[in-house]
């Protein structure tokens, strides 16, 4: 048998349907990386490793002094004085005496009458008279001011460093701006800037 609703029924059931809450369910916009963006990111670490280069390029003794550490063209230890000799990118860092410890190795400018850096290892300091003894073969030793020590080795340069001490003198850092300014175009106009092509309509 089939039951029916009174007026104030059907009217009471409207009424608590009408305050049930309703809920607008508005889609969540997925960000999605696009050519461009990757693009920008590009630039932007472009133009942060400029001004880096550019620290350095403008500072002096080549950016030790702005930045605690540097490369040089030096001559390392392990070869000998009367063989023809040969330099290496080497990265140093900025003197500290509280640090610096017998063993260590430190930069030296000019050594045996020459227009290179020489890499040579403490063997003695005295700050009294301000001097350290240092060596390159490991017989003879030579004493010189403190003053003359440019800096501390650390490392031969890696890849990364290498571009960075090219970019030290004046024709490497514009050929740095000149190579990110033409790679950067090429791929903006060829790839990035690209328009897609139309498609042929399909009957």
């Amino acid at each position: 048998m089939t039951e029916y609703l009174s007026t104030d029924e059907l009217l009471n059931l409207i009424k608590k349907q009408s305050e049930i809450p309703t809920y607008n369910f508005k889609k969540k916009v997925k960000f999605k990386i696009n050519r461009k963006h990757i693009f920008w990111f590009a630039v932007i670490l472009s133009i942060i490793h400029i001004l880096s280069q550019s620290i350095t390029f403008f500072s002096e003794n080549r950016g030790i002094n702005t930045l605690g550490y540097t490369t040089v063209l030096a001559v390392p230890m392990d070869q000998e004085l009367d063989d023809e000799l040969t330099a290496t990118v080497a990265r140093i860092k900025k003197l500290d005496l509280e640090t610096l410890v017998i063993g260590d190795k430190v930069i030296i400018y000019g050594k045996y009458g020459s227009d290179f850096y020489w890499i040579e290892e403490v063997i003695a300091i005295d700050l009294e008279q301000n001097e350290i003894t240092t060596t390159f073969d490991g017989l003879l030793a030579n004493t010189v001011s403190i003053d003359e020590i440019e800096g501390v080795y650390i490392e031969d340069a890696n890849f990364l460093q290498l571009l960075s001490y090219i970019s030290t003198n004046t024709r490497g850092y514009i050929i740095l701006i000149l190579t990110y300014a033409l790679v950067l175009s090429a791929v903006y106009f060829l790839y990035v800037n690209k328009k897609p092509k139309n498609k042929p309509l399909t009957s």
